[in-house]
C-alpha cells in the first residue's frame, strides 16, 4: 500500500514527514491521525512537508489532529506546501521554510460530479 507519510518517534521529540498527494489511493488520514494520537507524550512534533496538496476534508482531519495535539509544533516546507498542505502547514507553532521552497494558497474548490447541473446554472 502507498503511504505519503512516515512518523518516527525519538525520544520525546516526533518526526511526521507528508511527501505525496493528501488523501487519494485509498489512504486515509485515519492512518495519519492514529499515529499523531499514539505519541501522546510527545513535547515536540516536527513535521516535514513536501506536498501538492490534495483532498480538503482528509487535510482538515490531520490540520486538527496535529492542532490539537499538546506538543509544540514546528513545521518545516521543505519543497512546496501546495493548496491544502498550505492549511495543514498553519498548525504549527513555528514554520521554517528556506528561500527556495514554495507555498501556494487558494480558496477551496470541492468538485462533486452529481452537481454538475446546478454548478452549470449558476454560471449563467
Amino acid at each position: 500500500m502507498k503511504t505519503w507519510f512516515s512518523i518516527k518517534a525519538m525520544a520525546d521529540v516526533v518526526y511526521v514527514r507528508i511527501y505525496d498527494e493528501i488523501g487519494g489511493y485509498g489512504v486515509k488520514a485515519s492512518a495519519l491521525t492514529d499515529e499523531i494520537n499514539a505519541c501522546g507524550n510527545a513535547s515536540e512534533i516536527h513535521l516535514r512537508i513536501h506536498s501538492p496538496g490534495g483532498d480538503i476534508f482528509e487535510g482538515l482531519a490531520i490540520y486538527n489532529a496535529l492542532k490539537n495535539h499538546p506538543a509544540k509544533k514546528i513545521v518545516h516546507i521543505e519543497g512546496m506546501a501546495a493548496s491544502m498542505a498550505s492549511f495543514i502547514a498553519m498548525c504549527g507553532d513555528h514554520i521554517v521554510m528556506p528561500e527556495n521552497a514554495m507555498m501556494m494558497i487558494h480558496a477551496p474548490v470541492v468538485l462533486l460530479p452529481e452537481c454538475r447541473a446546478t454548478f452549470a446554472a449558476l454560471l449563467t
